[in-house]
């Protein structure tokens, strides 16, 4: 299914240095606890899981979140990588968002879309701003943790 992004777009962006700031960024620093694990941010965990080998994943999960990706880039992945990584990315992100500060973050956008813009031609986990093309994996996952924080609050 194509979503039509365009209608969702800012007029302008914000930037930190070259890249757009999205306030959900899975790079900003934040101490995340998953199976008995501390990683510094979402991008750490799930470029760490990325592989199998234990010493990998203690190095790419000790980088810096942006270091941490680069690492990854440069690995095998492992071979279910691609059916899942997207609840790899989930369960990091309900680690993140369960937190109260990001919790009443995110349950403060209501209903509304949400979409990683980038400009860094992030098609899948998000939307390029040059072309408004990608999937918006990323947002559709943030979206459907604040669905299941709301259930969770009401009950």
């Amino acid at each position: 299914m194509t979503t039509e992004w365009t209608q969702y777009k800012p007029t302008s962006f914000e930037y930190n240095g070259k890249w757009i700031k999205n306030w959900f960024s899975n790079m900003e620093p934040c101490l995340i606890k998953i199976d008995g694990e501390s990683y510094k941010s979402v991008e750490n965990y799930y470029q760490s899981m990325k592989s199998l080998d234990p010493e990998m994943r203690k190095q790419i999960s000790d980088a810096t979140p942006s270091a941490s990706k680069q690492i990854a880039k440069k690995i095998q992945l492992r071979s279910d990588w691609g059916e899942v990584k997207y609840d790899v990315m989930k369960k990091a992100l309900r680690a993140k968002w369960s937190k109260p500060d990001y919790k009443d973050a995110l349950l403060s956008t209501g209903d509304d879309m949400i979409i990683e813009w980038n400009n860094w031609s992030d098609r899948t986990w998000g939307v390029d701003i040059r072309n408004d093309k990608g999937l918006n994996l990323l947002g559709q996952a943030l979206m459907e943790i604040r669905n299941e924080l709301k259930l969770a609050e009401n009950g």
